[in-house]
């Protein structure tokens, strides 16, 4: 479980972080350069734990994962049964 994350993040935006529903300005900051680095970690103290804590278990909690993990592969599966079928009986 995620019991321990409360960590704002630090993100280079060269990255796949680079994206507003991984990194909000809520809970952590996207840098390009050097001084965006040393501007996010000047201000690491604007963003709050508890909301780092809370995007944490309401986003990346493991049932949560398992959850979308599992919808998408019976999407695939579907699909491929579809597929499959369409293929076969032409």
């Amino acid at each position: 479980m995620l019991s321990g994350i409360s960590t704002p993040v630090a993100a280079l935006s060269a990255s796949s972080l680079n994206r507003p529903e991984l990194v909000s300005s809520d809970v952590g900051f996207v840098c390009g350069s050097m001084d965006d680095y040393r501007r996010a970690f000047a201000d690491i103290g604007l963003i709050e734990p508890r909301r780092c804590r809370e995007k944490a278990m309401l986003d990346y909690h493991y049932l949560r994962m398992a959850e979308g993990y599992v919808r998408e592969y019976e999407r695939e599966i579907a699909g491929c049964a579809r597929t499959s079928s369409i293929t076969t009986t032409a």
